[in-house]
């Protein structure tokens, strides 16, 4: 793959403005694999392979990051929203209030279930009998656990 900014890195020119940070970062490593290049440092098939090697991995750890932005604004966004409504239903205590604040934390019941092991209930150990099995109960009625199932 060829950048526009490659041949600038491989003449060892000052780095264009308006980058993203992620271009920032394979200008730099393009810019030393050149430079090695040029040294006699290194050859050029090790330094295309160095450069495929590198380049996926700066892909993968930007596709990481922009995960992990995504979900601390998903995150976020729903703390928000719980908390108004927290408040809204602390103003006002009417059934309608305490469902909107319930919808708003509904979404805890998926990030807060533990799975179910080899038939086992995570939090107290109990072990499932086929018809728990066969049911599949959103909580194990001995300790309250909320369970993950495998679908």
């Amino acid at each position: 793959m060829k950048y526009s900014f490659e041949d600038q890195a491989m003449q060892n020119k000052p780095m264009p403005d308006g980058l993203t940070t992620c271009e920032k970062q394979i200008y730099i490593v393009l810019r030393n694999l050149y430079y090695a290049i040029a040294k006699g440092m290194i050859t050029q098939q090790q330094a295309q392979k160095e450069k495929n090697s590198i380049l996926k991995e700066l892909d993968d750890l930007n596709a990481t990051r922009e995960f992990e932005r995504k979900c601390w604004e998903d995150s976020a966004k729903r703390t928000m929203a719980a908390d108004r409504a927290l408040m809204i239903y602390h103003q006002n205590r009417t059934l309608e209030n305490a469902d909107i604040l319930h919808d708003r934390l509904e979404w805890l019941h998926d990030e807060c279930n533990r799975p179910v092991v080899n038939g086992k209930c995570p939090g107290c150990g109990k072990w499932f009998n086929a018809d728990h099995a066969a049911r599949k109960p959103t909580y194990c009625e001995d300790c309250g656990c909320r369970l993950g199932w495998e679908k």
